[in-house]
């Protein structure tokens, strides 16, 4: 069975991942965030936020797909402006392919 894993990246130089979810309503599951002013391991600053979310409850299941993928076109559609208005520069989806339990590839 194939198994499908969209999430969808978000990235901006003054991007805050905490502002940016207390305007979005739809539920959604948060996969990893930095905000600009986090420190990294080697010691400098974030030069960017990041945000990956992902479907709030299921991953996407051979021939049920539509609702899965159409959840994502929704998200972008209704909530962009808060998007564009929160820093966001720059959108991009990653997708984790899987048959049964083995990962074949990943886009």
């Amino acid at each position: 069975m194939l198994l499908l894993n969209i999430s969808i990246n978000l990235k901006g130089s003054i991007l805050s991942p905490i502002y940016l979810l207390n305007k979005i309503d739809d539920k959604i599951k948060v996969v990893k965030s930095n905000e600009p002013s986090d420190l990294q391991k080697n010691g400098e600053w974030n030069k960017f936020g990041f945000i990956s979310i992902q479907h709030p409850t299921r991953i996407g299941i051979e021939y049920d797909l539509t609702d899965y993928k159409e959840w994502y076109v929704k998200f972008i559609e209704d909530n962009y402006q808060i998007l564009i208005n929160s820093g966001v520069e720059d959108i991009s989806l990653f997708l984790d392919v899987f048959y049964s339990d083995q990962c074949n590839f990943e886009i």
